[in-house]
């Protein structure tokens, strides 16, 4: 079976996060769930890292240019998922030790 972009994208996201320990990714719907002790709290779709924002942390994303998830449900329009923003660019990069 060919590999996936977004395959390469999750081996990359749970080598970064291997230090926080627990890290894991199930496939579903079209992409992958990003999991922690049971709980969800990132997305991988359409090559994109998407991380679960909650009212503290949801201006942060948007000033940094962030957007909502979104996805088609049934060929009917375009739904958008408010907890799930994309990560910016800035946000994947290698951090300082």
């Amino acid at each position: 079976m060919a590999r996936s972009m977004d395959d390469g994208l999750v081996a990359h996201v749970l080598d970064m996060l291997r230090d926080w320990g627990g890290v894991s990714a199930r496939r579903m719907f079209s992409g992958y769930g990003l999991f922690r002790q049971g709980a969800m709290f990132g997305l991988i779709a359409r090559d994109t890292l998407y991380l679960r924002v909650d009212d503290r942390n949801r201006p942060e994303f948007a000033a940094a240019g962030s957007r909502v998830f979104s996805y088609r449900r049934g060929g009917i329009g375009r739904s958008n998922s408010a907890a799930i923003w994309n990560a910016r660019r800035t946000c994947s990069k290698t951090p300082t030790r």
